[in-house]
C-alpha cells in the first residue's frame, strides 16, 4: 500500500473512531444510558444483519439506474472510492466500515437521537437527526437525500430495537458491502 494511501485510511479509521469518541462524550455530558444500548445478543445480532439487506437492494438499484442524478452521483461516488479506497486491502475496507458502522452509530443514534429525544417527540427526533446525518454526507443533493433515508430507516431501526447494536451492524456491513461493490466495479470498467 502506498503512503497517501496508508494515510487516507489512517485518517479515515481516526475520524469515524473519532465520531464514536465524540458520541460517548455527549451521552456523558448530557447523562444519556447509551451502554445499555449497546449489549450484544444474538437477536440484535440477526436484527442486523437482516437489516443490511434492504439497503444492499438500495445500492444496487441507485448503481444499476439510468436516471440522471444517479448517473451523477454514481461518478461521484466513483472518483472518491477510487481515490480514498483503491489501494485498500478487505481487511482495511472492513476496519474502516466497522469503524463508521460503530462511530457515526453512537454519534447519530446513541447520542444525537437520544438527546433531540429529551427535546421533542421520538418520531421528530428521528426526523431531525436523520436530516443531520444526510447533512453531514452530502456530496450532492441526491446523495443527502439518499442519506436521510438511510439515516431515518438506521434511526427507526435503534427506535423499534431500543438498541444500536443492529444499526452498527446494519451500518458497518452496508458500508463494506458498498465499498467492496464499488471498488470491484471500477475496476471492472
Amino acid at each position: 500500500m502506498k503512503n497517501n494511501a496508508k494515510r487516507n485510511l489512517r485518517l479515515a479509521l481516526a475520524f469515524e473512531l473519532g465520531l464514536g469518541i465524540l458520541g460517548i462524550a455527549v451521552a456523558w455530558l448530557a447523562d444519556l444510558p447509551i451502554w445499555g444500548k449497546l449489549q450484544l445478543g444474538q437477536l440484535a445480532m440477526l436484527q442486523g444483519f437482516a437489516a443490511t439487506l434492504p439497503m444492499l437492494v438500495l445500492l444496487v438499484v441507485v448503481t444499476r439506474s439510468g436516471w440522471q442524478p444517479l448517473v451523477e452521483l454514481r461518478r461521484q461516488v466513483d472518483a472518491l472510492t477510487e481515490a480514498l479506497f483503491s489501494q485498500c486491502t478487505l481487511w482495511d475496507l472492513a476496519a474502516v466500515s466497522l469503524a463508521a458502522g460503530v462511530g457515526e452509530e453512537v454519534l447519530f443514534r446513541g447520542a444525537l437521537q437520544s438527546l433531540a429525544e429529551g427535546w421533542m417527540q421520538p418520531v421528530a427526533a428521528l426526523a431531525v437527526v436523520s436530516l443531520l446525518f444526510g447533512l453531514v454526507h452530502a456530496l450532492s443533493v441526491t446523495y443527502f437525500v439518499l442519506a436521510t433515508l438511510v439515516g431515518f430507516y438506521l434511526g427507526w431501526l435503534a427506535l423499534a430495537t431500543g438498541s444500536l447494536i443492529p444499526p452498527i451492524i446494519a451500518h458497518g456491513l452496508y458500508d463494506f458491502f458498498a465499498l467492496w461493490y464499488l471498488r470491484k466495479s471500477n475496476r471492472s470498467q
